[in-house]
């Protein structure tokens, strides 16, 4: 086993790190946590029996290549669960401050002032046209040039409920088709405004086999 060296750095700040300094943990003055693989060489926090990594009220960060970075026990953050004990990574870090949950479960949290991803495909340009639900769920597009087919990937998995909504401009100067999947009120979709903006929402609970659409404003204007 290679030897592990704990000591302080030039900012005070403990370090627990390989005799060849390629991979580290340090323990920050702030209560941060820093979590360094190094090029090949990985760290596995927790014992082999599984045992709990408990940073107590501190923080998380986990820098370089994460995928070298296995918990073997539950890891908690302020006694909280983030990766569950058999291993499955609940949260994703990267070095932006972004965090992906890998579609687990986030229970009954608390959200103020959140905001949505938008997908600005601009214009269609005619002919088929992807919606892909990974890239965000409020969608802006303009419709031009000739006929276009839209068609909707990447929704959630079934048994998950998947909506989006379509912001659409000039919809209705050219023809639009939609996918065989959707379902709109009353089996009518709707007339499209040729210049102006319509927005159109759309909902499915079991992958994309049906999506439910159905309209939210047509030619939307500011009152006179």
């Amino acid at each position: 086993m290679a030897q592990r060296i704990v000591k302080p750095d030039t900012g005070n700040n403990l370090q627990i790190q390989n005799d060849n300094a390629s991979a580290k943990i340090e323990i920050n003055e702030d209560g941060t946590i820093v979590i360094t693989p190094g090029t090949s060489t990985s760290i596995v926090l927790g014992s082999d029996a599984g045992d709990d990594l408990n940073i107590g009220s501190g923080k998380l960060l986990v820098e370089g290549d994460t995928s070298l970075v296995s918990i073997t026990g539950d890891l908690k953050v302020g006694g909280n669960d983030i990766q569950d004990s058999g291993g499955v990574v609940a949260l994703t870090f990267d070095g932006s401050g972004n965090t992906n949950m890998s579609d687990k479960i986030l229970q009954r949290p608390v959200v103020k002032d959140y905001a949505e991803s938008v997908n600005a495909i601009g214009s269609t340009g005619g002919g088929p046209q992807d919606i892909d639900l990974s890239e965000g769920n409020v969608v802006t597009a303009t419709v031009d040039t000739s006929e276009n087919t839209f068609t909707f990937s990447n929704p959630s998995a079934p048994g998950k409920c998947c909506s989006f909504t379509l912001i659409l401009t000039n919809g209705g100067s050219e023809t639009v088709n939609w996918p065989a999947s959707v379902d709109w009120a009353g089996g009518t979709e709707p007339t499209l405004t040729a210049s102006g903006i319509d927005i159109l929402s759309f909902i499915t609970i079991d992958g994309g086999t049906i999506w439910y659409g159905f309209t939210g404003a047509i030619d939307t204007k500011t009152p006179s």
